[in-house]
């Protein structure tokens, strides 16, 4: 499996959520073969809807093949930014077993936290995490993230990502 092609893809569709005027993260679940399985990305601007999440948007979309967890082929989910906390807290109701994100997110990352969590150790220990495993991609989703927030004129939130 190509895991920098993966993570790449997330970093195009966040490029299309900040084109479309929406927060720029993009995701993807992919099975053990590296086939995309379901894609998306950020709609919550577009959509006024605060679940809309790429993750959640992937998901959705993926449906059946990811809802039961204890199903024995695993999913792997990538994403331009570290999944916040509801996201990171959905994910470990389905079968993904494996998180890639492009950047940590230094404003609102939620995984990192979850996994801090005694209550929350449980369902993470079945999940292996890859926290920015390319520098380019990093630097890439940081300056979407920053563009956005700059654009919004959210100054002080655009310099964490600096």
């Amino acid at each position: 499996m190509d895991q920098l092609k993966l993570l790449k893809r997330t970093i195009e569709l966040a490029e299309i959520a900040l084109d479309k005027g929406s927060v720029p993260i993009g995701a993807v679940i992919a099975d053990k073969n590296g086939e995309i399985i379901s894609e998306g990305f950020n709609e919550i601007k577009l959509s006024n809807d605060p679940t809309a999440h790429a993750e959640v948007i992937c998901m959705r979309k993926a449906n059946i093949k990811i809802v039961f967890k204890h199903n024995p082929d695993s999913t792997f989910l990538f994403t331009s930014l570290e999944p916040c906390f509801a996201c990171a807290f959905f994910v470990t109701r389905t079968n993904i077993r494996h998180i890639t994100w492009a950047l940590d997110d230094p404003y609102k990352g939620g995984v990192k936290f979850l996994m801090d969590s005694e209550k929350m150790q449980t369902d993470f220990k079945t999940i292996e995490l890859n926290s920015e495993p390319d520098a380019f991609l990093r630097d890439k989703s940081k300056e979407l993230m920053k563009k956005y927030y700059t654009n919004k004129g959210d100054f002080q939130t655009a310099s964490i990502f600096s």
